[in-house]
């Protein structure tokens, strides 16, 4: 009744423009970059963002664009404050004159948000709105690069942590521990752009209730994760059988030097192993790591030149018994190029990669035999024209496999160690491709954090008699 009895008074609202700085890692691409109608930070500490407890002030600038010719009072305050924001509390705004309004903030871990009202106490209605949003994020830093803490999840609610993701991380491993008997309990990844990197279905991934063999409550593992500020959401089901439901959170950030990255072995011959040693050094916190090795594969590179919205096509014969087959491109002569990438089958598509940019990687498991058709659509090239990396390979046991020993070595923060693998070659490359072996490192939790590659320049059959 209150608002239609406003509505009959006929207000006549006032117009303004807020301008104030925004941080995340996709603000240079607003209107104006970094700018926006109201507070937001998501960035890194170091990198525009938030220190944990630190001081900082926000200059806000405020446009009255309508309304009185003489300059007007308004009435600063908060609504939902939990005390991280503290401003003036009046300011006088003239006509088509910005007047810079300055809010410190001071934020506990986590994100805070408030709506600061400018507000003339003389008309009927709230003038207007502006949204503060300022999140401070835990570091995952040295020597640990790790966060740690417990906690306590009300039945059908959630609760939020922030980590800041160094950039170079390998993995990023996530456990969740010393659930209760019970509990129906689980975490969701948010990464620095606020997009969830798994499913979010409230049938899945929840500890006593969901198939772990789908997806496991406890640890998973986020390779290559992007830099920045990442949200880590624990949430208890609405069945959950516990009103309250404990639990310790670990965020750990990992990451292993493998040197060389490519050990260049000019000649090999079929059925000989040939050692190959790798150097490790841990660049990140404590793990627990071992070798692995695999299947030889079949590799063929190019830097072709595209023009902009053609189209280049490759064919890539994949024999039976493949266990993987990657396609790749990247590195444009010009920066700008937005090159998408598509792989079919028979004329029916089996993988594409094609966002905003021109590193594209498509990797199929266990793929079927066939002829594959590898499509490079040049989308946008500013330049007109670029040239750019190609790059295809299928891994099977028929070519051969690099073999390593399986110990497990602990590794502290800058500790090194050494893996020394054998390469077998099994038969030759067809013409025009080489053969390659990798060696990944993978901590005690699975986690990929380290590879090694070896390039085989030539394969000799094994002398006869």
């Amino acid at each position: 009744p209150g608002a239609w009895q406003l509505l009959r008074t006929g207000p006549q609202p006032r117009s303004y423009t807020v301008d104030a700085p925004v941080c995340t890692p996709i603000s240079e691409h607003l209107a104006t970059p970094h700018r926006g109608p109201g507070v937001f930070n998501r960035c890194p500490a170091g990198a525009g963002g938030h220190r944990i407890g630190e001081t900082r002030r926000y200059t806000v600038r405020v446009t009255r664009t309508s309304g009185p010719a003489q300059p007007v009072a308004h009435v600063l305050r908060w609504v939902g404050n939990d005390g991280t924001f503290r401003a003036p509390s009046l300011v006088l705004l003239p006509l088509n004159k910005p007047v810079e309004i300055t809010v410190w903030a001071q934020p506990r871990a986590g994100v805070h948000s408030a709506i600061f009202r400018v507000d003339d106490p003389w008309t009927s209605i709230v003038d207007t709105e502006i949204l503060f949003v300022v999140v401070a994020a835990h570091p995952l830093a040295s020597p640990t690069y790790a966060f740690t803490t417990t906690g306590s999840v009300e039945r059908n609610s959630s609760r939020s942590y922030f980590v800041t993701v160094p950039e170079g991380a390998s993995a990023l491993q996530v456990d969740l521990t010393s659930m209760a008997s019970g509990s129906q309990i689980r975490f969701i990844a948010i990464n620095p752009y606020g997009v969830p990197v798994e499913n979010t279905s409230s049938l899945v991934c929840y500890s006593d209730f969901s198939d772990p063999a789908v997806c496991d409550p406890r640890a998973r593992h986020y390779a290559d994760p992007m830099p920045g500020v990442w949200e880590i959401e624990v949430e208890a089901r609405r069945t959950s059988p516990r009103l309250d439901n404990p639990f310790r959170l670990q965020v750990r950030a990992q990451g292993v030097a493998v040197a060389p990255a490519t050990v260049d072995l000019p000649s090999v011959t079929i059925g000989e192993p040939t050692p190959v040693t790798w150097t490790l050094r841990n660049t990140f916190g404590p793990v627990t790591v071992s070798g692995q090795g695999g299947p030889l594969g079949s590799v063929r590179g190019d830097r072709p030149t595209i023009a902009n919205r053609t189209i280049q096509a490759y064919r890539v014969t994949v024999p039976e018994g493949v266990t993987r087959f990657d396609v790749s491109i990247g590195n444009p002569e010009d920066p700008a190029a937005d090159l998408d990438l598509y792989v079919r089958l028979d004329g029916r598509e089996v993988g594409r990669a094609a966002d905003g940019d021109s590193e594209e990687t498509v990797s199929l498991r266990n793929p079927a035999p066939g002829e594959y058709e590898v499509l490079v659509v040049a989308y946008s090239v500013p330049n007109g024209t670029t040239r750019y990396d190609y790059r295809d390979a299928f891994f099977s046991p028929a070519l051969g496999s690099v073999t390593v020993p399986s110990t497990t070595t602990k590794l502290g923060h800058n500790a090194t160690a050494a893996i020394t693998a054998t390469v077998t070659a099994a038969a030759t490359p067809p013409a025009g491709r080489t053969l390659v072996g990798e060696l990944a490192v993978v901590t005690d939790g699975g986690a990929v954090v380290g590879r090694g590659t070896v390039a085989i320049g030539r394969v000799t059959p094994q002398p006869a008699g």
